[in-house]
This record gives structure tokens, sequence and C-alpha cells, in this order.
């Protein structure tokens, strides 16, 4: 009998994941996503005096069109406008290049209104107590006006308060002739 001689084993060469074109094209792909979905935090002074520093830099084309030219955002870093930190006008451009529509340029309206957020003022801050203080008012006001002009005690007005403000149209006093008491519990 002959002995058959295995074939010898070549090594299987695996695609490098960083030479892969879809694969860089999908990291790449990702990562401007991820830029995409950063959002810089101004004041408005601030998205205002940016805004109008690109319109000046833009010029007549971004009248026409929209747009403005990455290289134009680029030169607002070398002479960073008053009243903006320099680190919101490098992340601002960062995030802008996330934008460009592939011939170099950027649609202004898309990135101002996706990349910059305006801080909220001082009643978007506090909209939770507008509520909270509106109940304090009716829950203490009812009784300071039930209780002198009725001549009930102030526990009685309290009640009275509550139950209109909890209830729509339920009998909670007790009827003696035309007039309606509150009953104290």
């Amino acid at each position: 009998m002959s002995e058959e001689i295995a074939p010898p084993v070549t090594a299987v060469r695996l695609p490098d994941p960083t030479r892969d074109p879809a694969r860089a094209n999908l990291r790449a792909f990702l990562e401007k996503l991820a830029r995409r979905r950063k959002t810089i935090v101004c004041s408005a002074k601030c998205r205002k005096t940016i805004e109008d520093t690109l319109k000046k830099l833009g010029g007549k084309g971004l009248a026409n069109t929209g747009r403005i030219r990455l290289d134009d955002l680029k030169e607002m870093l070398r002479e960073p406008p008053a009243g903006v930190p320099p680190q919101t006008l490098r992340e601002f451009v960062d995030i802008a290049t996330a934008y460009d529509v592939g011939d170099g340029s950027v649609d202004l309206r898309e990135v101002l209104k996706f990349a910059l957020q305006s801080e909220p003022g001082i009643l978007q801050r506090m909209s939770w107590i507008l509520p909270l203080l509106v109940l304090l008012i009716w829950l203490l006001l009812g009784p300071a006006v039930f209780c002198p002009a009725e001549g009930w005690s102030y526990l009685d007005g309290l009640y009275l308060s509550v139950l209109s403000l909890s209830t729509v149209g339920t009998g909670g006093g007790l009827s003696e002739g035309s007039q309606v008491y509150p009953r104290s519990v």
C-alpha cells in the first residue's frame, strides 16, 4: 500500500478590517453621524453673533444658495467674533464639517438649526414653578376670601377651596335653605 501524502496546509487570509473599503465607509459614516448628533448650547446672543458673522463671510453665494463654504467657516476661527467663546466656535466648525453636502459647502440654515441650541431662558428653566404657584395661590386665596365674607373658619374655607379645585359638580357641602355650607373634617 502506498501512503497518501496530505496536501500542505495553507493559511487562510482573513480580510483586514482596516483595509476593507466597505468597513472604512461605514466607519466614516458613523463618525459623521456622531458629529451630526452633537449639539452646542450657547446663549441667544452668541448664536446671533455666529449667524451674522457667517452671513458676512458667505456673501452673495450664501444669499443665492443658502450654503456656505467650509473654508469660510474655518476662516471664522482665525478671527473669532467678539462674544463667542473660542471652544464653542471650534466645536461649531467641527460639527459643521459633518453637514458637508459633498462639494465643500454646508447648508447654513440646517447647521444653525441642528448644531446650535439656545440656552433655556429663566422662564423655561422655572416652568415647573408656575403650576405649583397657581395651586398654592388658589388654596390660600380661597379661604382668605370665603372666611371673612361668609363668617367661616379657615378650615371650612380651605375645605371649599380643595373641594372646588378637585371636583366638578359634586355636592360636598351641607345645605340649609338657599345657602350651602361646607362640612369641616
